[in-house]
């Protein structure tokens, strides 16, 4: 939607289905305000990641679940709006989900083709079965395979946090992140990353079977974010082998 610096609407811009999965030229969740036809995404399924790269040419849109219609059911799609022209312009990535993985948390760019993701399923601590999943990929859109897939790579296990000095002091050298809406990633610096969670108020459930916290954590990691070169030298490396 843009508005005006007063809030008023100027443009509804709706997203197409740009693989034409299903008989509906866009993509539409059972909330959407503007019908033209079946439903090809869940409710809540929407935009949970966007984010503008480095450059502020260019808007990814991430959404959360994948298009009902897409025999894929792990796949994700990013699409590229241009702020330019103010249109989509048909460029789409895939994004894979892991097999633990349902759904993603936030999109944020480290540079014109790099992001950060959570993604992550809706298992907690107080679930009655099933085992939390929880991390945060890098991907690069500007490395794509076969089957349209950016590449990803992991950062960092949520579930899994070294935590040497027990800072919150829980008698465990380990720290978890066990909530289901995990939804803020910030890059501090090259080494440094901004996690927060989403405390879904009233509700909770994360931790314990009470109003959830919204926490904050700072991570340090224990090695940079790779710069673009470090890639092209890694590529490199490897085909010399």
């Amino acid at each position: 939607v843009k508005a005006d610096a007063n809030g008023t609407v100027q443009n509804v811009l709706r997203t197409p289905n740009v693989l034409g999965l299903g008989g509906n030229a866009f993509v539409q969740s059972p909330s959407n305000p503007i019908p033209t036809g079946s439903n090809n995404l869940p409710g809540s399924g929407g935009f949970e990641g966007m984010a503008l790269n480095a450059s502020g040419s260019t808007l990814y849109t991430l959404l959360e679940r994948p298009l009902t219609t897409d025999t894929d059911q792990k796949r994700l799609l990013i699409q590229a709006f241009d702020l330019g022209t103010e249109a989509f312009t048909g460029e789409v990535s895939g994004y894979q989900l892991d097999a633990a993985g349902t759904n993603i948390g936030d999109m944020t760019a480290i540079d014109d083709t790099r992001f950060l993701v959570i993604e992550r399923n809706g298992i907690t601590a107080t679930s009655a079965s099933g085992t939390p999943f929880k991390k945060i990929f890098m991907i690069d859109l500007a490395r794509v395979d076969a089957n349209g897939y950016a590449q990803k790579t992991e950062l960092v296990d949520l579930m899994n946090i070294a935590d040497p000095d027990d800072l919150n002091g829980d008698g465990s050298t380990t720290f978890t992140f066990p909530y289901v809406t995990i939804e803020d990633v910030l890059v501090l610096d090259a080494k440094t990353l901004l996690v927060i969670n989403d405390n879904n108020f009233p509700y909770g459930g994360g931790r314990a079977l009470a109003s959830d916290n919204t926490e904050f954590l700072r991570i340090g990691l224990a090695n940079p974010v790779p710069e673009p070169g470090t890639w092209a030298l890694m590529a490199g490396g490897l085909a010399l082998l």
